[in-house]
């Protein structure tokens, strides 16, 4: 098992994030000693069919009175006319200011149950339980919660933490195939923006982590995105700096995701925007283009997709527009100025230079 604590020390804020296999039937002990009135999960059908049961039984066992709320699937799903149904269902059980919300599922249940959270009764307890790789990697850290709004993804939200994190690996084993290599983008992005011995470790075993059945070496990539990311949040909670290096491709990722209609899953937009974002490095003097060509084929080789020209370029620079990065007409970019080290200043690429680059892809 692997702890990691993120602390915040200017907000006051503490939580481990738990990073181990089999650990759905005891994560009820420790959340019981935190002593919920109720506990409400909010999971999708697939999580359901697959774990709700023995999420359910964990709580019966550990003596814990709780309900759930079962989503359909899919992105479309974060949106306020869903946070609205929960929290009516919520407050038709009776939750309270004692009681807690469990997150079990990937980002979308993630992002919208913290972001419920926030607002329920003022803010309550959240936990969550993520089931997907880009979830555990990512999207289950760092208090960013968020609903979609038809403009553009995660543009009405909060910063609001959970208060604890339980990543089961063994969760992992029943994704399909695209959605493990979708959250495998998100790994290559940690490496990129922070860590080249990670880097290299995935360019030696990207064969191994096509397998599923990994544990361990997931095991390892999970915690040690986790180190990166509670360390970059401890500094920079609200994004004013060293936490938009997090934000490598995903600029351009959430423009092609929202533009393609469902053709790309986030992961896939992710590894396209990493690309252009690494070419708009090496026009701009910062990334040497065989770096630029080392992060391409790593993408390439875990079955990414490198290249946006199969796309309505005028349409994804739409989307683009809508980016909360945006600022005085021109889009802000964090860019690798090596692997494993970003130029420490954003870096402001107009309208024509980004639609030259897309265009060149």
């Amino acid at each position: 098992m692997s702890k990691i604590v993120v602390k915040i020390p200017k907000e006051d804020i503490i939580y481990d994030i738990h990073v181990k296999a089999n650990q759905l039937d005891t994560l009820a002990e420790i959340i019981a000693a935190n002593d919920h009135s109720n506990l409400f999960i909010i999971d999708d059908i697939n999580v359901d069919n697959l774990y709700g049961k023995v999420m359910r039984n964990s709580f019966l066992k550990a003596g814990m009175k709780s309900y759930t709320y079962t989503m359909p699937d899919g992105e479309n799903e974060k949106n306020w006319y869903r946070a609205k149904e929960i929290m009516d269902a919520a407050f038709e059980k009776g939750l309270d200011r004692k009681s807690a919300f469990i997150a079990f599922g990937g980002g979308v249940v993630g992002d919208l149950v913290g972001f419920i959270s926030s607002l329920y009764m003022r803010g309550i307890d959240y936990y969550q339980v993520p089931t997907t790789l880009i979830a555990q990697v990512d999207s289950c850290i760092g208090g960013k919660t968020a609903v979609n709004h038809k403009k553009g993804k995660n543009l009405i939200g909060s910063f609001y933490h959970p208060r604890a994190v339980f990543s089961d690996t063994t969760l992992l084993s029943s994704l399909p195939k695209r959605e493990l290599i979708s959250g495998l983008s998100e790994v290559v992005k940690y490496a990129v923006i922070s860590d080249i011995e990670l880097f290299n470790f995935l360019d030696d075993h990207y064969q191994y982590l096509l397998n599923e059945n990994q544990n361990d070496l997931y095991h390892k990539i999970v915690a040690r995105c986790c180190e990166i990311k509670a360390e970059i949040v401890e500094k920079d909670e609200k994004d004013h700096g060293l936490r938009r290096f997090l934000n490598f491709g995903h600029t351009i990722g959430h423009g092609l995701e929202s533009s393609s209609r469902g053709l790309l899953n986030h992961g896939e937009a992710v590894a396209i925007g990493m690309v252009l974002a690494s070419k708009i490095s090496v026009d701009l003097g910062m990334l040497k283009s065989k770096e630029k060509d080392r992060i391409e084929k790593l993408l390439s080789k875990l079955g990414l997709p490198t290249k946006a020209n199969e796309f309505n370029l005028q349409e994804v620079i739409r989307y683009i527009e809508y980016d909360k990065k945006k600022v005085d007409g021109s889009f802000n970019f964090v860019l690798p100025s090596s692997i494993g080290v970003m130029n420490s200043k954003l870096v402001k690429v107009d309208k024509a230079h980004l639609l030259k680059i897309l265009e060149k892809n």
